[in-house]
């Protein structure tokens, strides 16, 4: 399988090349989006979804189509309630380090019972639980981190996630009770490989924060009934023949594509290089873990986009190292006002050409 194909097949299974239909979909297939900052899960939800808009992201979320919490390596998504318990099962062997708890577990531990008990009301604002707890602990700092790790705890436990549109500071815990599957690494494994596939044991690992010894076994069972590419690493749950495979690397040379920050084509896999030069990583990845907002041009990483939010109108900078064209540039306008509508604003433009 040739680089550009391997492109094309992994940025289709995700829905960037073709978005999807259902709008639970773009969640579902990549069992969640990263959500260490809300905005950026709410934009890639739309940029993998047709006719995207946030009446229909909001009312999954008063429904509770879609939950927030702690999942792949410990950090915040946006899920189904079904795939936040599949992957709080998959973890499920796992111990929390004693690093973890700061030096205060005991009292972490207490604070998490009592948060337990209170949640038997099903739920709680940040501002009810900080309340109780002060008056029951009082002489612990229970604001920041402390409380942070409370709820990740109870969260990795599967008690508790967050409503889908609580951020740091002002967010509502839901109760939910821990479930049971045996089978939910290899089910996990499954609905990866149909996401990000085609892929490989260390691209899973990865991804997930899976130790290796709990994965290579199941991964192993599920490599030999399923197609592996020659001389390759690489599993794939659907078989594709050369035509298929040039085919979809055609369309993508004829395609102009966005995601946002922390996309699926980003934390997806340990090996980036089958979607830019290790050079290029440098780049899209900073010093400070911000992964950013790709924009990929004829099959090619082309450069990426920022926003900055004004009173008025959204500035978007396009940051490129390689030629734009001026359709191309029409093109990208197009999909960056579909933004600015989605956050209900106007965009203004400026490309940057960089070295």
């Amino acid at each position: 399988m040739e680089i550009k194909q391997l492109r094309a097949v992994r940025l289709a299974n995700q829905g960037l090349l073709h978005p999807f239909e259902d709008p639970t979909e773009a969640i579902e297939r990549i069992v969640g989006i990263q959500s260490q900052q809300p905005q950026t899960a709410w934009l890639n939800w739309g940029l993998h979804t047709q006719n995207a808009n946030l009446d229909t992201v909001m009312k999954m979320a008063q429904q509770q189509q879609i939950v927030r919490a702690w999942g792949q390596r410990w950090t915040l998504h946006l899920f189904s309630l079904a795939d936040f318990q599949l992957v709080v099962n998959a973890r499920s062997s796992e111990k929390i380090p004693a690093a973890y708890f700061l030096g205060q577990k005991d009292q972490i531990l207490a604070v998490g019972e009592v948060i337990k008990q209170l949640l038997q009301h099903k739920t709680l604002m940040r501002e009810d639980v900080l309340t109780e707890l002060h008056q029951q602990f009082p002489t612990l700092d229970l604001d920041g981190r402390f409380i942070y790790v409370v709820l990740q705890v109870l969260t990795m436990k599967g008690y508790l996630y967050f409503d889908a549109t609580s951020s740091t500071q002002n967010w509502r815990i839901i109760a939910t009770k821990p479930q049971k599957g045996a089978k939910s690494v290899a089910t996990l494994i499954r609905r990866y490989l149909k996401g990000f596939g085609p892929a490989s044991l260390t691209d899973f690992v990865r991804w997930s924060g899976i130790k290796v010894s709990v994965v290579r076994p199941v991964w192993e069972s599920i490599a030999k009934a399923h197609n592996q590419f020659e001389q390759s690493e690489l599993v794939s749950l659907r078989a594709y023949s050369q035509s298929q495979l040039q085919e979809l690397a055609d369309e993508l040379e004829t395609k102009v594509l966005i995601a946002a920050p922390f996309d699926a084509s980003l934390t997806g896999y340990a090996d980036k290089n089958w979607l830019m030069k290790p050079e290029m990583q440098k780049v899209m990845w900073t010093k400070n873990g911000i992964l950013r907002a790709p924009i990929i041009i004829n099959g090619d990483l082309t450069g990426y986009w920022t926003q900055q939010i004004k009173k008025n109108y959204i500035q978007f900078t396009i940051n490129h190292w390689l030629v734009i064209s001026k359709t191309n540039q029409n093109a990208l306008k197009d999909k960056l006002t579909k933004i600015a509508q989605f956050q209900g604003s106007v965009p203004k433009f400026t490309f940057k050409k960089m070295n």
